[in-house]
């Protein structure tokens, strides 16, 4: 928060669990432990989670780390790049409501129009999710058509999370890799001899 507001850069070691339960900081190839210095913008609450919504120094995008695997902050004494100057922001400011709505799952992938279809059922789930801002292109009567923007891997998860309630419909990449990704799973469970 300190740095945040003071608009500095922060280092820190990023940590995976390991099977004991205990936070090891990433390493490179080498062994070496990975620093990271970012430019911190927010901090947000998604899912009993905190995450620091950040740019790390000498990268285009926006990341998002949980605050509970970040190890040994120090905050530094160079300035932060302001968040609107980054290019992928094209001057704009960090709206929190709408960066959420697109990142639900904080993934901190690149975000894209999707529509899908889903139960009628569901649609409680949708707005949980993605806010009451989504357009609803058409429906019958089992189905809604939902057309939202977020970040590929979160649409996939939630399509993952709802099926087979929630169909992606285009765009086609990501209506391929959903069909990759299901077609790998379920090689998986052939191959279990139950």
């Amino acid at each position: 928060d300190e740095a945040i507001s003071q608009k500095q850069q922060v280092k820190f070691y990023y940590g995976d669990f390991c099977l004991d339960g205990k936070l090891k900081a990433r390493t490179d190839k080498k062994g070496n432990v990975t620093e990271y210095i970012i430019n911190p913008y927010q901090m947000a609450a998604k899912d009993g989670r905190y995450y620091l919504i950040c740019n790390r120094d000498g990268y285009k995008r926006i990341s998002n780390y949980r605050v509970d695997r970040m190890m040994e902050m120090k905050t530094l004494d160079t300035k932060a790049t302001p968040f609107e100057k980054l290019p992928v922001n094209a001057g704009r400011k960090l709206e929190l409501d709408e960066y959420i709505q697109k990142h639900v799952y904080m993934f901190s992938h690149d975000t894209v129009s999707v529509k899908f279809r889903m139960d009628k059922t569901r649609l409680g789930d949708v707005i949980d999710r993605f806010g009451t801002k989504i357009q609803v292109y058409d429906e019958n009567e089992d189905y809604v058509f939902i057309r939202v923007t977020a970040d590929e891997y979160g649409i996939m998860q939630f399509a993952q999370n709802y099926a087979p309630s929630v169909v992606i419909l285009s765009p086609k990449p990501l209506v391929n890799k959903m069909k990759d990704m299901l077609e790998k799973l379920l090689d998986e469970y052939k191959e279990l001899n139950p």
